[in-house]
C-alpha cells in the first residue's frame, strides 16, 4: 500500500489586497493538479478536508487517489496525506459520501472504489503523518459496493450502507469491527422486487437502532414507463444485531440519487432531509423528469412533520444539488450547502425551524466562468459555518497551474462569507415566477500557491 506525505511550505500571491482566513483556493504549490473538498471536520481545533486527488506525477488522470488535508484556524494548511490504492485505473473518492468517523483519535473514511469491486475504509491519524487502508471488502457476488453512510453502530463496529451495480439496486449493508479489520459480514436486506438507491443512516437517540434511507422504486409488470410505479423514500430500521425491525415508505414522487440527498436527526428523534421532488402527474402522462428540491421534516415516528419547496417554487427542468445539511449554532433552523451544475455556482443557505428559507445565496470564485461545487459545510468552533468544494478552471487567463482546487470558506450566521478572498455572493429570492437574482458587491481574489 502507497501513500504519499507532505509537510505544506507554500508561497501566497495576492492580488491586491491582505490575505483573509479560509475564503481560499488551493493546490499546494502545484503539488495537486486536481483536489477535491468533498468531507470536512473540525476535531480539536483543527479543520480536515478529504476528497479526490490527482498529483501532478500521475501521469494517468483517471488515477484519482484520495487526500486527506489538515489547516489550523485562519486556514494555514498545516500537512497533507494522499492514499493510493494498490489498484491500477482507479478513481477513488468521497462524492456520494461526505462522512467521517472518529474512534480512538483516528478518522476513518469509507472510500467509493470505482475499478475495485469493493469498498475501503481507510485510517488516518490527527497529524497525518500515517494513513493505511483499514480494510476493504466484498461479498463475492455484487460489483461496485459504494458506501453511501458511515456510522459507529453497534458500539465498537463501524456500519456501512452500501449500494451496488445498476442491475439489482438492492439494500445491502456491512458492519466492520474497530478493533480486527478482518472481523466483518455483509448482509442483504432487500425487499423482493424493490429497487433501492440508499443514502442516509441515522442513529436513534437514546435507543440501539439505526434507521436506514434512500430511494425505493417498485416497477409494475417490470416496466420503467409505468404511470403506477412506486418512486419515493424508504425507511429501514435495524437492531444492532443487523436484523430488520421495521420498514415505512414514504411519497411517490422523489428522484434523490448520489449527491441530491442528505439529512440529520436531531436529539428529539426528529429527521430533516434534503431531497429532490418531481411533478408526478407530469411524469406520469409524458414520463419526462420535472424537478424541484425540497426539504422535508419526518417525526420520530416518521410521519411528515412538514414538506417545504426550497431554491425554487416551480418544477423545472434544472435544479440545483442540495448536498449537506446541518443545524444551526442556536438548533433555530438548518444550514443548505450545494451547487447547480446548470450555471456552474455553489450555493448556501438557510431555513427556519418550519422550514421556510431565510436567506439563500449563489457563491461564486472570482475568475471567469469556472466550475464551482460545495459539497460539505460544517459548524465551526468560532460560531461560524465552513464548507468545502472545489473550483474547476476553464480560463486560460489563471495563475494557477492546477485544474480543479479546493475551495474552502467560511460564512456566519446571515450568510456572509467571513473575511472575504476568492468569493462573491449573490442573494437568490424565490419568486412564483422563477428565480430572481440579486447581484451583492464583488470583492479580491486570493490565490494559495
Amino acid at each position: 500500500m502507497r501513500y504519499s506525505l507532505s509537510l505544506i511550505l507554500f508561497g501566497i500571491w495576492v492580488s491586491m489586497f491582505a490575505q483573509t482566513p479560509f475564503n481560499k483556493l488551493y493546490d499546494f504549490d502545484g503539488q495537486y493538479l486536481q483536489l477535491h473538498g468533498e468531507a470536512l471536520a473540525e476535531i480539536d481545533g483543527v479543520f480536515y478536508a478529504a476528497g479526490v486527488a490527482i498529483e501532478f506525477f500521475d501521469t494517468i488522470e483517471v488515477n484519482r487517489n484520495l487526500s486527506v488535508t489538515s489547516f489550523d484556524a485562519i486556514g494555514e494548511p498545516l500537512n497533507t496525506i494522499v492514499w493510493h490504492n494498490d489498484i491500477d485505473n482507479i478513481q477513488n473518492t468521497l462524492i456520494n459520501n461526505n462522512e467521517y468517523l472518529l474512534y480512538k483519535d483516528h478518522i476513518y473514511y469509507a472510500v467509493e472504489t470505482h475499478g475495485a469491486n469493493k469498498p475501503c475504509v481507510i485510517k488516518v491519524n490527527k497529524e497525518l503523518s500515517d494513513l493505511e487502508q483499514y480494510v476493504c471488502i466484498e461479498d463475492g457476488k455484487s460489483l461496485l459496493l459504494f458506501p453511501r453512510t458511515i456510522s459507529e453502530f453497534p458500539e465498537d463496529n463501524m456500519l456501512l450502507l452500501l449500494s451496488n451495480e445498476q442491475n439489482k439496486f438492492e439494500q445491502i449493508i456491512a458492519r466492520i469491527s474497530l478493533s480486527d479489520p478482518s472481523d466483518w459480514d455483509i448482509r442483504d436486506i432487500s425487499v423482493p422486487g424493490q429497487l433501492t438507491i440508499p443514502a442516509k443512516a441515522f442513529k436513534v437517540p437514546g435507543e440501539s437502532k439505526l434507521i436506514l434511507t434512500g430511494l425505493y422504486i417498485e416497477l409494475i409488470n417490470g416496466q420503467g414507463q409505468n404511470p403506477d410505479n412506486k418512486i419515493g423514500i424508504y425507511f429501514t430500521t435495524i437492531d444492532e444485531n443487523m436484523n430488520v425491525i421495521d420498514r415505512k415508505y414514504q411519497f411517490n414522487n422523489i428522484n434523490s440519487v448520489g449527491q441530491e440527498i442528505d439529512g440529520l436527526i436531531n436529539e428529539k428523534g426528529e429527521i430533516v432531509m434534503t431531497m429532490k421532488t418531481f411533478d408526478r402527474p407530469h411524469w406520469d402522462s409524458t414520463f419526462q423528469f420535472k424537478y424541484r428540491p425540497a426539504v422535508v421534516k419526518f417525526n420520530p415516528d416518521l410521519s411528515v412533520a412538514w414538506n417545504k419547496p426550497f431554491s425554487r417554487r416551480e418544477y423545472g427542468d434544472s435544479t440545483e444539488q442540495h448536498v449537506a445539511i446541518i443545524e444551526t449554532h442556536a438548533k433555530d433552523g438548518y444550514i443548505i450547502t450545494g451547487f447547480s451544475n446548470w450555471e456552474n455556482y455553489g450555493m448556501i443557505g438557510r431555513i427556519n425551524l418550519e422550514g421556510d428559507s431565510i436567506w439563500h445565496y449563489k457563491v461564486k470564485s472570482l475568475y471567469g466562468e469556472n466550475n464551482n461545487r460545495l459539497r460539505d459545510v460544517i459548524k465551526t468552533s468560532d460560531g461560524n459555518y465552513l464548507a468545502s468544494g472545489n473550483r474547476a478552471v476553464y480560463t486560460e487567463d489563471d495563475s494557477l497551474s492546477s485544474f480543479v482546487q479546493l475551495w474552502l470558506i467560511k460564512f456566519d450566521e446571515n450568510g456572509q462569507v467571513v473575511d472575504v478572498g476568492t468569493t462573491a455572493t449573490e442573494e437568490i429570492i424565490d419568486s412564483e415566477s422563477g428565480v430572481t437574482i440579486y447581484p451583492n458587491p464583488a470583492s479580491d481574489i486570493i490565490y494559495i500557491k
